[in-house]
């Protein structure tokens, strides 16, 4: 990936960061950004929030969750400390508790264990679940709302 790619990637990463909170601080106005390892917003009210972008979910129709990075340590929802998960993607913002996504993920007879991101020199790659976009976006657990910034 080229330093600028990177950086147009972070940058977008930051704005949709700033849209959740922005929204969440409608009902929780002590609502804070923060970067820490395992939440993305520091609210109390509901346990924190991890946000997560899936930009091309609406395309493939599946949405990506890590759990083992390259190193088989436990990453992304292996390692949550948070109490709400945020999901965004092309179409729509989706809200729901960690332990409902997670109860989810391990329901879905969709589901599917697959490698992703980069290479490592080893020959290594993160693990992730591929699950079916629909499952989630049609879940009693999940608030969903249209996506209302770009």
């Amino acid at each position: 990936m080229r330093d600028k790619d990177f950086l147009t990637m972070l940058e977008r990463s930051r704005q949709v960061k700033k849209e959740i909170l922005a929204w969440y601080q409608q009902e929780y106005p002590k609502a804070r950004l923060v970067n820490r390892k395992g939440y993305a917003i520091f609210c109390p009210a509901v346990g924190n929030v991890e946000i997560k972008e899936d930009r091309i979910a609406a395309e493939s129709g599946a949405y990506v969750f890590e759990f083992e990075d390259a190193q088989g340590k436990p990453s992304g929802l292996a390692q949550t400390t948070a109490g709400e998960a945020v999901i965004v993607d092309k179409e729509y913002v989706l809200k729901l508790k960690t332990v409902s996504l997670l109860f989810l993920i391990k329901e879905c007879e969709g589901r599917r264990i697959i490698q992703m991101g980069f290479t490592t020199k080893d020959g290594k790659r993160a693990k992730g679940y591929l699950i079916p976009r629909h499952y989630l976006l049609n879940s009693a657990y999940v608030e969903k709302a249209k996506r209302w910034f770009r």
